[in-house]
């Protein structure tokens, strides 16, 4: 499944967690991040979360 936005949007942690677990993917035990999901090919897809201090990176995205 291929997801095209016509804008940026950004998706909450929670939001990502449940769309990788409705897709069948396992959160791993040991992470640095969020959540951090292995792939069926190993490669693994790491979800950070963006602090507040961090507005002033994401204005400039707009």
């Amino acid at each position: 499944m291929i997801c095209r936005l016509s804008e940026m949007t950004f998706l909450s942690c929670n939001e990502i967690y449940e769309l990788m677990t409705d897709l069948g993917y396992t959160q791993t035990n040991t992470r640095k991040y969020a959540h951090e999901f292995k792939l069926k090919n190993g490669q693994y897809i790491y979800v950070k979360r963006l602090e507040d201090n961090q507005k002033e990176y994401l204005s400039r995205l707009d």
